[in-house]
């Protein structure tokens, strides 16, 4: 389908399967002639599941993807364009900022800012290297070229969210994708936008999760390496070696006073029981968690 000449901008909201009035409510905005939101309705459960229906479902060359609960800058839209404009990027990563710039906990460390979902790598744009593993961008803020997801597929359904289900790393997954073939990728941080999230993502119990279902993320995303190990109970020998060294610093931080430190080796250990979690499961059917 081609895209009609008049358009610059179009808005789709993406209903993955909701119980509540988001088609009414949807359907009864508008925000001026030029950018009406359009509603498609996505029964697949899943966050994988509705992005790959919003690419297929939009019509122009540059796909951005937003999450329901953040609040755009007023240039949000022109700093896009100018992203693609300026770079010979695919894909595009934003600042995601905390809406209200809420008070972290006294134990908070900044590792943990990504996993609440604040992202923010600076003020200087930053170009994603084939052999570069750092983020440049979470899913509340990251744009590709329509070309690119076309070329090298879409988002893996085994991945992101379902439901309550702290699922991870679509698009990490994605971006390694782009990576591995030598495309480039950027953080562009005057693409801004606001998270307003819930005080639920500052606590452990929180954090706890993310960091387990982390874990599964990298089981999944690995799963082809996992062939080339030796395994125990579908598991790699190196990751009981790791999840039993964490655990032990987990205590041992703990028992020095050093709770902060004990906190980030106890999901560091969460982590790699996710992992495992996902590997036996991997071994048993022969593809990813379900």
């Amino acid at each position: 389908m081609g895209v009609p000449e008049d358009l610059q901008w179009e808005l789709l909201v993406v209903d993955n399967n909701s119980s509540d009035e988001t088609r009414e409510v949807v359907e009864s905005f508008s925000c001026g002639s030029q950018l009406r939101p359009r509603y498609v309705l996505e029964n697949k459960s899943g966050l994988s599941h509705a992005r790959n229906r919003g690419v297929k479902e939009s019509l122009g060359d540059i796909v951005s993807f937003l999450d329901d609960d953040v609040v755009v800058a007023t240039d949000w839209l022109a700093q896009i364009r100018l992203a693609f404009a300026n770079y010979k990027a695919v894909c595009v990563g934003g600042r995601v900022l905390l809406r209200g710039n809420p008070e972290m906990p006294s134990w908070w460390h900044s590792s943990l800012d990504v996993p609440v979902g604040k992202f923010d790598r600076g003020e200087d744009v930053i170009f994603g290297e084939t052999d570069d593993t750092q983020l440049i961008g979470i899913g509340a803020n990251m744009s590709f070229r329509r070309a690119t997801l076309e070329k090298y597929g879409l988002f893996d359904t085994e991945m992101g969210r379902i439901g309550k289900q702290q699922r991870t790393g679509e698009e990490t997954d994605m971006v390694v994708r782009l990576r591995r073939n030598s495309e480039l990728v950027i953080y562009y941080p005057s693409a801004v936008v606001y998270h307003c999230i819930s005080s639920e993502r500052f606590s452990k119990r929180y954090l706890r999760l993310n960091a387990y279902h982390f874990g599964m993320w990298r089981s999944v995303a690995e799963r082809e390496r996992l062939s080339e190990h030796f395994k125990l109970f579908g598991a790699p020998l190196w990751l009981y070696r790791a999840t039993l060294g964490a655990a032990a610093r987990t205590v041992a931080l703990a028992l020095s006073g050093r709770h902060v430190e004990a906190f980030l080796q106890e999901r560091r250990a969460l982590s790699y029981l996710g992992y495992w979690m996902a590997a036996r499961r991997i071994a048993r059917s022969g593809a990813g968690p379900s």
